[in-house]
């Protein structure tokens, strides 16, 4: 619940030494490198400057069953026997390109063995000082899928190269392990392998299947699926992937102004001290005017505000709650708004205690 006044017309200093982020086939700031393959147009590799060789690969594919049945009496494992298109790639271009922010686009087709199945665009961003990188997939002329949608789909294919990491999910916001071989996942899945995490930022994509202990399929385009166009993203190491993955999710909000700038460029209304601790809702508490005020001469009054918040990594966290102004009296209530118990308060500052996974609402009066 922050700002950052830009201003449109100033410049970068001219002795910045930054490099651009953009060069040739590779996006690099300063955290990590993505490179993107200049024959399929897929990213090749995404590797770390706090771990050595590649993380994390990532591909645009239709999954095709097989069509030759097993012997007689001979089990095969569907894994073993289905295949999937591979990329070819009729441009990578650099499409932007700063100091601040660079982007690489592919366009090309899904082919099988020669046989043109889909059209792509795919769009991988990456902005100074971030460690999310940014992908918007576009598919356009597609063969349909078959009606088995577990079987039969278009799918950001992800691969890993440590077999034994532990993959987690995304379940309302905390962080669960799984070990199912499909799963739901909306918001992230991270890739742990004891020395690093890589977070898989679903954008709201639901359905994932693994494929092998190392390869993962997040289902973009089944039977009867009418969107086209999906974006999502993947983490190096982030501190929590709850916050991240609702970042991605939710849009800026931008406002423009001709008055002159705030005496400081850039602050906050509310802040929660704990990185593993999001808010889901704020509302401000408003006072009706009494019934016999004459209309349009007591307006309503915000007094006071309710913020819902939530615990996502399932451990007990001791938190301050911030706001912009000096809080009266706070309570915790349940979702039917009774009061469950009186809160500290000391100034602009609200003291709680979270068990693991708690979700607590909180109502604040201002002095």
């Amino acid at each position: 619940m922050g700002f950052a006044w830009v201003d449109s017309e100033g410049s970068p200093p001219a002795t910045s030494k930054a490099k651009p982020i953009a060069q040739d086939n590779v996006l690099r700031n300063e955290l990590f490198e993505v490179t993107i393959s200049p024959t399929a147009g897929s990213i090749q590799s995404v590797r770390s400057f706090s771990q050595r060789g590649n993380q994390l690969s990532q591909q645009i594919a239709f999954r095709l069953p097989n069509q030759s049945p097993a012997a007689p009496g001979v089990w095969q494992a569907p894994d073993e026997t289905d295949s999937y298109t591979t990329m070819r790639a009729d441009s990578v271009e650099i499409t932007a390109n700063s100091t601040v922010f660079g982007e690489i686009v592919s366009r090309g087709v899904l082919v099988h063995e020669d046989r043109r199945l889909a059209g792509f665009r795919q769009s991988v961003q990456v902005w100074s000082l971030s460690n999310v990188v940014r992908i918007d997939v576009e598919l356009e002329d597609i063969e349909e899928p078959r009606a088995d949608p577990w079987n039969s789909y278009y799918a950001a294919r992800f691969a890993w190269p440590d077999e034994t990491a532990e993959l987690w999910r995304g379940v309302s916001l905390a962080r669960q392990q799984t070990t199912a071989g499909r799963f739901e996942a909306p918001e992230y899945i991270e890739i742990d392998n004891g020395s690093g995490r890589v977070s898989l930022l679903t954008g709201g994509l639901p359905y994932h299947r693994r494929s092998g202990s190392r390869m993962l399929d997040s289902l973009l385009v089944v039977r009867g699926e009418t969107a086209r166009r999906f974006v999502f993203g993947i983490g190096i190491d982030l501190p929590q992937s709850a916050t991240a993955a609702i970042e991605l999710l939710t849009p800026d909000t931008v406002r423009y102004e001709t008055i002159a700038p705030p005496t400081s460029t850039s602050g906050w209304f509310f802040h929660v001290g704990s990185k593993n601790v999001v808010a889901t809702h704020w509302q401000p508490i408003v006072a009706e005017p009494p019934s016999d005020a004459p209309a349009g001469e007591s307006p309503r009054a915000i007094t006071g505000f309710r913020a819902r918040l939530l615990e996502t990594a399932g451990r007990p966290s001791h938190v301050q709650l911030r706001a912009f102004r000096p809080v009266a009296v706070a309570r915790q209530v349940d979702f039917l708004g009774q009061v469950l118990v009186q809160l500290p308060v000391e100034s602009d500052m609200i003291t709680l205690d979270f068990a693991a996974h708690e979700w607590i609402e909180v109502e604040a009066m201002w002095s």
